[in-house]
């Protein structure tokens, strides 16, 4: 995409057949291993019967690296509206150029606006209230809900924008 840096991570995906998801997911560290070297740390995020992440650093060139790489199930990629691929490196059955296709997710309800400006409006006051409390446990929490209430509206207001990973839509607004 034409942004990485220094400080750049790998993202890759890989979608497998249903019956040989849990072979691909048992190998899947010595694959990694056996192309990037020694792992130093290994952690499977979000694990569970059709997809996981695998968050992984490894040492290459003096340096430790960052490699995230999610795998999952086609059954999972057909269930999962929000998965749209947006670079395909090889799709021998076409699966990921389906999905690619697919049109946005719209994940807000407009009937549901109101109640967002609600609390929205609730927290606010809440956080200028536990601000003059000195309460700082309960303003991150409060800023918390704001920040997501903030993310729903937007939502709301841009239907057609792929709300899904809230550093990324940071970046979009």
């Amino acid at each position: 995409a034409g942004t990485t840096d220094d400080w750049s991570d790998v993202d890759l995906d890989a979608v497998f057949r249903d019956q040989d998801y849990p072979a691909a997911k048992a190998e899947c560290r010595a694959v990694c291993e056996s192309l990037c070297g020694p792992i130093l740390v290994w952690l499977p995020e979000g694990e569970d019967k059709h997809h996981v992440n695998f968050a992984f650093l490894y040492e290459a060139e003096g340096r430790s690296h960052l490699y995230d790489f999610t795998i999952c199930d086609e059954t999972f990629l057909k269930q999962t509206a929000s998965l749209r691929p947006q670079k395909i490196l090889f799709d021998k059955a076409g699966l990921l150029a389906e999905a690619a296709q697919r049109p946005p997710t719209r994940n807000f309800n407009p009937a549901d606006l109101l109640q967002q400006i609600h609390i929205y409006w609730v927290y606010t006051y809440l956080n200028g209230k536990y601000y003059k409390r000195d309460d700082a446990y309960k303003m991150l929490y409060v800023q918390q809900v704001l920040f997501r209430t903030h993310l729903r509206i937007l939502n709301a207001l841009n239907p057609d924008t792929p709300w899904t990973w809230w550093p990324r839509d940071v970046q979009m607004l």
